[in-house]
């Protein structure tokens, strides 16, 4: 994997946890994950395990 050149963010919750109070402030990790995983061209559903890096999103497995 190359450097991703920018800084990045990733919240994990359990599955079926409310989402905690701070999340609010990420709207980025708050947006809708299934739209995003379209977005960059991946037929997934969440959970999904992706790899961002330079050249883009990978999936790797279809939870």
């Amino acid at each position: 994997m190359t450097d991703l050149q920018c800084p990045a963010t990733v919240v994990l919750l359990a599955n079926g946890a409310p989402p905690p109070p701070w999340l609010a402030r990420l709207p980025v990790a708050a947006a809708d994950i299934a739209e995003a995983l379209r977005r960059h061209g991946l037929d997934a559903k969440p959970p999904a395990l992706v790899a961002v890096d330079s050249s883009g999103w990978t999936l790797l497995q279809d939870s």
